[in-house]
């Protein structure tokens, strides 16, 4: 094999090992570097309608309906919190559990309303978030960047 040969062999020995690289890169990335959970809103439905996430992880909204929508999180004793989602809106939940909510599109008289749910679970066994809201709103979750007491 001459000096050509050689070269060549040791550029593709080098291609094979930085496409290794890489692959076990994006196999071993950690879980948050993942894409937010999503949720699309569209006329008849929810895509899916139960998202399973993390605490301290994004869940977007995405509303593909062509329709205001209205997201309402129903809490506890009926303290309820609504958000109108333009295009899309994203919550961080703080609290672990189950968290309906409902999603009313158009007005009065063609209004629809879907039913979802977020079911959170700590993130790590035995680890301890950092909560993403003071302590005065928590537990709670966060709305475009904003704390919400719930």
């Amino acid at each position: 094999m001459g000096l050509f040969g050689r070269r060549q062999a040791r550029r593709a020995s080098r291609l094979v090992a930085a496409a290794a690289a890489a692959f076990l890169a994006a196999a071993l990335a950690p879980a948050a570097a993942r894409a937010d959970d999503e949720v699309v809103i569209v006329g008849n439905g929810l895509r899916p309608p139960l998202v399973r996430t993390t605490t301290s992880r994004r869940v977007t909204f995405i509303n593909r309906s062509g329709r205001i929508a209205r997201l309402q999180f129903l809490g506890d004793a009926g303290d309820d919190r609504a958000f109108e989602v333009p295009v899309q809106l994203w919550v961080v939940f703080d609290r672990p559990g189950r968290h309906r909510y409902l999603v009313h599109l158009g007005t009065e008289r063609d209004a629809v309303t879907l039913q979802g749910t977020v079911e959170v679970v700590k993130q790590g066994a035995g680890s301890l978030d950092p909560p993403t809201c003071d302590s005065v709103t928590l537990p709670g979750m966060k709305v475009m960047g904003e704390c919400i007491a719930w």
